[in-house]
């Protein structure tokens, strides 16, 4: 089909089909069950309702909405403050701009880009290779493929699933039964949920972990306290402090909190030779 162009403030209705490298001016309106070609162009404040089916290579403006369950082809191109329905599927190579918002049960394919702020919403799947800006949000229950990279801030929900290689920017937020995958690495005053399970060769607090365990209100003020068993020792952090048993103890005690000391003390060394008794090398004799 040759190639069309659309000028501003078009409305098309329902079940219209398109071919080939059309263009269409801003503030187009679409009917649900659309479907595109390959390589269209589409400007700003576009909506679409639900149910339309995209090909590769499209190129969105800023603001469009779409309804949902859309299918979007390999490689398109979203502009900032888009939103996405529910149970939307994009394929490899997508990109999408900061501040977006995708529904739940959303599939991203292979080597996704977001940019900062998104919010997502339940049970999403990324394929592999994502790249994550600041500041996202995921729901409960999502899946992570391997290689992906958050920036600072993100925050994720319940029995999120991350596969190998992940790495986390700083103050991260993940929810209860996280699960991580080989080669994980956290930045500094992440907070990861309780049962959480993670693959071998996880770096936290910067130090190789073999194993870790957290223990709730010791002090009596609810804080939490996590204890890292790993290849040179034992790591503490607790609220604001991060450092080796000894100074832990150590500032504990400057503060009169002689129990809170002995109770963490008695704690970490126990867990640690349980670790040790496993034979528990977190994947770093590998």
């Amino acid at each position: 089909m040759s190639n069309k162009y659309f000028g501003h403030d078009n409305e098309l209705g329902d079940k219209n089909t398109l071919g080939d490298f059309n263009e269409l001016g801003n503030k187009n309106k679409f009917g649900n069950e659309n479907t595109f070609g390959h390589e269209n162009t589409f400007g700003n404040e576009n909506k679409l309702g639900d149910y339309n089916a995209f090909v590769d290579g499209n190129t969105f403006g800023n603001k469009n909405e779409l309804g949902d369950e859309n299918t979007l082809g390999d490689e398109n191109t979203f502009g900032d403050f888009n939103t996405l329905g529910n149970r939307n599927k994009l394929c490899d190579f997508n990109s999408l701009g900061y501040k977006n918002k995708l529904g739940n049960k959303n599939t991203f394919g292979d080597g996704n880009e977001l940019g900062n702020e998104n919010k997502l919403g339940n049970e999403n799947t990324f394929g592999h290779e994502n790249t994550f800006g600041n500041g996202n949000k995921f729901g409960d229950g999502n899946v992570l493929g391997n290689f992906n990279e958050l920036g600072d801030g993100n925050e994720l929900g319940d029995e999120n699933t991350l596969g190998d290689e992940n790495t986390f920017g700083d103050f991260n937020t993940l929810g209860d039964y996280t699960k991580l995958g080989d080669n994980c690495t956290l930045g500094e005053s992440n907070k990861l949920g309780n049962g959480l399970k993670f693959g071998k060769k996880l770096t936290i607090e910067g130090v190789k972990c073999r194993d870790l365990m957290t223990m709730g209100n010791v002090d009596g003020l609810g804080g939490q306290v996590v204890i890292i068993v790993h290849t040179n020792g034992i790591k503490i952090r607790a609220g604001c402090f991060s450092g080796s048993l000894d100074e832990f103890c150590a500032n504990a005690e400057s503060e009169n909190k002689i129990t809170y000391s002995k109770v963490v003390r008695a704690a970490a060394e126990a867990f640690e030779q349980c670790v040790n008794e496993k034979g528990m090398t977190g994947g770093w004799d590998d």
